[in-house]
């Protein structure tokens, strides 16, 4: 593996070697004859035919470049031949401490190459940190070099810089194409390309420019840390691409601009990835699209402003910072399709640590740490469209379009006390999420247009605000003026309209003339959203669902069967063919989806929902409004039935009782099982003093399954259920009542199966029986499937009472689940059976 170059720039020192006394002595002698005299600019030439012993002039070139460098004096050049120069003298061309220029003769760069076969190519090294020195390189290729060029210091000083120049070369397929560390480079109309660490590689105290340049194919682009230059770094015209990563910087105390640049298809990393001590990074009228990672990755501390740029189709975010240590000004932006957020978090990876602490090296150039984001576009990105959070202040979006963004349209929060947060004039349309997430601190909003986003228009946390003003939050699948911002309708000249788009198919969110939200029509609010007018109004020939409501018969209530035809744009045929139905109830100032069904082409559709709307009798009926809305491919839109109106009934009474009266001395009881329904509001005796009397006023309605009465008279009786929607089911069967018997101490005269107590149960009950005279006696447990779970019982037994124990277990000693159970009791040719409850 080649050693990377900062890691090599000391070894460059190093004493030059001189050729034996003889001939070659001779022929240096005379060349230092012809050489110009003192303070005057010579020109050495090397060339494939040449020879070290010659002059270096045209007609008698040198044969190597290490020659030249040798011979010449600060300010001399070296014009090289055309052809193809290796091997010893002809790469590692080591100087120090003179200026010098390298170019080749012919000014074609394709015809002068450098062939370094794994070596250095130029390494200049400044000793004398308080002289200036020029080093230029005009028209050459170095290739498959170490570094092709490298221009080192033996410390700091950005006073006296070494200038390093190089225009129309190409420096490619080695390993670092510039090594900088401690001067100025000036890169134009160059090359550097298919390097496998760097096209550049700069280190402390560099300064650079460059225009006109192709960076392509390297490790990574251009990959500088610790700027400290006395300018900012300047890039213009310049394209970078197909790197591993484009740009890679650490920058202290200078600026750094990028003006009509491209910065396209990473194939691994970032486009850009910045990080500073709270200095400024200008982006103006450049491209930023297709890399692997973020299109900008400000990773720490750097204030970004972005103008007339368009960021699209990365990996990642197209701007993603770490909240609270970046600033932002964006102006005229687009950022669309991006895989994660158009702007949104950075996240340290793994293993991976900032280049400095954060904010520990610099004072703070800009300690509010602004946000502001105006006639920018930000849409089609893969999680939102910006999420900003963090102690900012002021946040200023203005004049934006926020629209397609597959997760939520716009997040927004200051953590700084008093932060300002201000939004104008936004249109947030056809988000996948909410419209707004106000996740922290207080914003402000006026002139927003919020629509046809899957989730509620505006959600703000607890403990946030959010006010508006002059605004429109219409058709948002979660709701408009709902939550926190629901008491704000109908004031400040907020309302919830249909905005009619020129094109919401086609994404043309500008307003057609009928608009109400065009300023010609909105009062004294002016336009409402990002745009005003700009397309006449269109006939509208669609017609509106039917809808058919009806309650499910059969049934306890809560339940609507909602009926409709195809949608005309039901069909594969269609221009925006409809893919899905909602079934919608209105309740409060939202509407809320109870059901879905997918669109199939099919001549009716039918669909049951739950709702809330079951009719009670004796109380007016609770209609509510129902709706079905279609959806098409376009998220934004939508179909929408006429609203009609309805409401479930109860129509299953409760089943009739089945109950046993028991003749005791002092008071008879009459004893029922509950039935297994869940709406089950009360159980009423009444009584009378004839057969077949008609029932009047309940004598009772216990809460528990069994009526005391101590009233001996010879009444006659009927139970009866009632559910909690005034459902009366039927009566019981007529029970008489007898008077008790007078013989104290007398046994029972019936056979009796008395109810459990406690009941419900767990974990055991003790059932309770009386028997009129011996005999065989079966006591059994049955689960409501009709299977004997337990037998209890099965013996020879004297007539009295009785009693046994059940601990909720079955034959095999498993505790049973939850439920009702039934207890049958079986003797002297008779049965009894009651329900009994096992609760967990």
């Amino acid at each position: 593996m080649r050693m990377g170059p900062m890691l090599r720039w000391i070894a460059a020192v190093g004493s030059v070697r001189l050729r034996p006394f003889g001939l070659a002595a001779c022929a240096v002698a005379m060349a230092a004859m012809l050489l110009p005299a003192a303070g005057v600019a010579a020109a050495f030439f090397v060339g494939i035919g040449g020879d070290d012993d010659y002059p270096g002039t045209p007609a008698q070139p040198l044969k190597s470049i290490q020659r030249a460098v040798d011979l010449a004096a600060a300010g001399d050049t070296i014009r090289i031949l055309d052809g193809t120069y290796s091997g010893a003298g002809n790469a590692n061309v080591r100087w120090s401490d003179r200026s010098l220029t390298f170019m080749s003769d012919s000014g074609n760069r394709k015809e002068c190459v450098i062939d370094c076969n794994g070596a250095d190519g130029f390494r200049f090294l400044d000793t004398v940190l308080t002289d200036t020195h020029l080093v230029r390189f005009n028209d050459l290729s170095v290739v498959d070099a170490d570094t092709a060029i490298a221009v080192l210091r033996t410390g700091f000083s950005n006073i006296t810089p070494v200038d390093l120049q190089i225009s129309r070369c190409a420096l490619r397929d080695g390993y670092v194409g510039v090594a900088s560390h401690g001067g100025n480079v000036l890169l134009v109309d160059s090359v550097l390309a298919d390097n496998e660490l760097a096209g550049l590689h700069g280190g402390y105290a560099i300064g650079l420019a460059m225009s006109g340049c192709e960076v392509r194919g390297n490790g990574t682009g251009l990959f500088f840390t610790q700027m400290y230059g006395p300018g900012p770094v300047v890039l213009e015209n310049t394209a970078i691409a197909l790197n591993g990563t484009g740009i890679r910087y650490w920058q202290e105390n200078a600026n750094m601009e990028l003006r009509q640049c491209r910065v396209d298809s990473s194939l691994t990393g970032h486009g850009l990835r910045a990080g500073s001590d709270f200095s400024v990074l200008t982006i103006d009228g450049c491209t930023l699209r297709g890399n692997a990672q973020h299109g900008i990755a400000n990773t720490q501390g750097t204030y970004l402003v972005v103008n007339d740029t368009h960021i699209a189709d990365n990996g990642y975010s197209g701007i993603a910072m770490p909240a609270g240590f970046a600033a932002l000004d964006l102006e005229s932006v687009t950022i669309v399709d991006n895989t994660s957020w158009g702007i949104g978090p950075f996240t340290w990876a793994a293993l991976e640590a900032p280049m400095v602490p954060m904010g520990t090296r610099k004072s703070d150039k800009d300690p509010a740490h602004h946000i502001r984001i105006n006639n920018c576009e930000v849409s089609g990105n893969g999680a939102g469209g910006v999420a900003i959070a963090g102690a900012y202040d002021p946040i200023r979006v203005t004049s934006s379009l926020v629209a397609d963004n597959q997760g939520l349209g716009l997040q927004l929060g200051g953590t700084t006390a008093e932060a300002t947060c201000q939004l104008t004039s936004l249109t947030i349309v056809a988000n996948r999420g909410n419209g707004i997430d106000v996740v922290a601190g207080r914003c402000t909003a006026t002139n927003l247009l919020v629509t046809n986003n899957r989730g509620a228009a505006a959600k703000v946390l607890t403990g946030s605000d959010l006010t508006l003003g002059c605004s429109n939050l219409f058709g948002n699948g979660g709701g408009d003026w709902v939550g926190a911002v629901q008491s704000q309708f109908g004031v400040d000249g907020n309302l919830s309209v249909d905005p009619l788009y020129c094109g919401l198919t086609t994404a043309d969110y500008s307003l057609r003339a009928d608009s109400p939200l065009a300023a010609a029509n909105s009062d004294s609010c002016g336009t409402i959203g990002r745009f005003d007018a700009t397309c006449p109004a269109p006939p509208d020939t669609v017609p509106p669902l039917p809808i058919i409501l009806r309650d499910v018969p059969g049934d306890q209530g809560g339940a609507l069967s909602v009926s409709w035809p195809r949608h005309q744009r039901d069909s594969e045929l269609a221009t925006l063919p409809v893919q899905e139905y909602l079934v919608q109830r209105h309740w409060g100032l939202a509407w809320q989806t109870l059901g879905t069904l997918a669109a199939t082409g099919a001549d009716t559709y039918s669909v049951v929902v739950t709702t809330p709307d079951i009719m009670v009798m004796g109380q007016p009926a609770p209609l509510a409004p129902y709706r079905v809305v279609a959806l098409t491919a376009a998220p934004g839109v939508t179909y929408t039935s006429a609203a009609d109106s309805a409401c479930s009934i109860d129509n299953l009474p409760p089943p009739a009782p089945v109950v046993e009266l028991v003749e005791s001395e002092g008071f008879r009881t009459l004893t029922w099982s509950l039935p297994p329904i869940l709406d089950l509001r009360s159980v009423c005796v009444f009584r009378g003093t004839e057969p077949g009397f008609v029932a009047g006023e309940p004598v009772g309605c216990p809460n528990n399954p069994y009526f005391v009465e101590h009233d001996l008279a010879g009444y006659y009786y009927r139970v009866q259920f009632i559910d909690t929607h005034g459902n009366a089911g039927a009566f019981s069967e007529e029970l008489h009542g007898q008077y008790a018997s007078d013989v104290p101490g007398a046994g029972p005269v019936v056979l009796r199966l008395l109810p459990n107590r406690p009941n419900p149960f767990n974990p055991q009950t003790t059932i309770s029986y009386e028997l009129p005279k011996p005999g065989r006696v079966v006591l059994s447990v049955f689960d409501l499937a009709g299977r004997c779970v337990r037998l209890l019982v099965d013996t020879e037994l004297g007539a009295g009472r009785h009693e046994v124990t059940w601990d909720g277990r079955d034959a095999t000693g498993q505790r049973l689940a939850s439920g009702s159970y039934l207890a049958r009791l079986v003797a002297d040719g008779q049965m009894r059976s009651l329900l009994m409850g096992l609760v967990k």
